[in-house]
């Protein structure tokens, strides 16, 4: 079969494929979309793959008269960053790594069935933001590429910690007005990683609040997270609304007053009468810090006298 006007390569109709029982590694003979024929491995903690063409240090087929003639590609990629891997049928697969520069510049691709990798990477400008991303392969077999799909698809479900039921709050007010478009954009990322989404569109003020203060705490716990599409308001009214309702605290009781009766020398006085007692010392206490209780009293005493003479 031809593709714009290059004939299908030859290879294997089967793919090269090993199947390690200790360390569950798969190999095959895949062709890298702009790239060309590798050798992709996948192992337990993601893909990588290496040219499937012999070259040494003194002879690089990606130069012609000193120049790199096509862009750089990554040789692998952690299932950490994947996120969906999906078979995309028959088309065109390009090929850039040729043996000479006359081929190079023939524009030399491929028809074949593809498979495509999902993956999320950092952006250069910030480490905080990720952009989604992909890589396309290509196989003239189609249950090869099938082959693929569902091993990268096993493995990714062997990744503990990731969402599968997702409640999501979309302010259409918010962002000057695009929180709907916004999340038209990221949906589609949830449905290729196959995580279950529950959206409401709010149409009032403090909507968001209300579902989330009267959702029941079982609901709750059926989703792995809440998504806020809006601005930091947007966030806390659905926060609160989620906290208010369910961490509310009673205010303790009151302490009940001791009427049971205390014996004092040769007198029964009661707690409250001897609490009253102890008030009226630390009183004269405080007045005289620096004296006991027995100069206090004497101190007191001889003032008593000095005002009866």
């Amino acid at each position: 079969m031809e593709g714009c006007g290059d004939s299908l390569p030859e290879g294997d109709s089967h793919p090269i494929a090993d199947i390690d029982s200790q360390s569950s590694i798969l190999s095959s003979n895949l062709f890298l979309d702009g790239v060309g024929e590798v050798v992709v491995t996948l192992n337990s903690d993601g893909l990588s793959w290496r040219s499937a063409e012999s070259m040494s240090n003194e002879e690089d087929p990606s130069l012609c008269l000193g120049l790199k003639l096509f862009r750089k590609c990554g040789t692998g990629v952690k299932f950490c960053d994947v996120y969906a891997a999906e078979s995309v049928g028959w088309g065109v697969v390009r090929k850039s790594s040729l043996q000479n520069a006359a081929r190079l510049f023939s524009g030399h691709s491929f028809e074949m069935f593809r498979l495509t990798v999902h993956y999320a990477q950092k952006s250069r400008n910030s480490t905080n933001v990720w952009a989604p991303s992909r890589y396309s392969f290509g196989h003239k077999d189609l249950q090869t590429c099938r082959m693929w799909v569902n091993r990268i698809r096993a493995s990714l479900r062997l990744q503990g910690g990731r969402p599968k039921s997702l409640l999501v709050f979309v302010n259409p007010r918010s962002g000057k007005r695009n929180g709907c478009r916004t999340w038209e954009a990221v949906a589609p990322i949830f449905s290729l990683a196959e995580v279950k989404t529950k959206v409401t569109i709010t149409e009032r003020a403090g909507q968001a609040f209300d579902v989330m203060a009267s959702i029941s705490s079982r609901e709750v716990n059926s989703y792995d997270g809440v998504v806020a599409v809006g601005g930091d308001g947007f966030f806390n009214e659905i926060l609160n609304g989620l906290l208010l309702s369910r961490h509310k605290a009673s205010f303790p009781p009151h302490p009940a007053e001791s009427t049971q009766p205390v014996k004092d020398g040769s007198h029964l006085t009661t707690a409250h009468d001897a609490e009253t007692s102890d008030n009226i010392n630390n009183n004269n206490e405080d007045c005289s810090p620096l004296l006991t209780h027995s100069e206090l009293d004497g101190s007191q005493g001889a003032a008593c006298k000095r005002g009866l003479g």
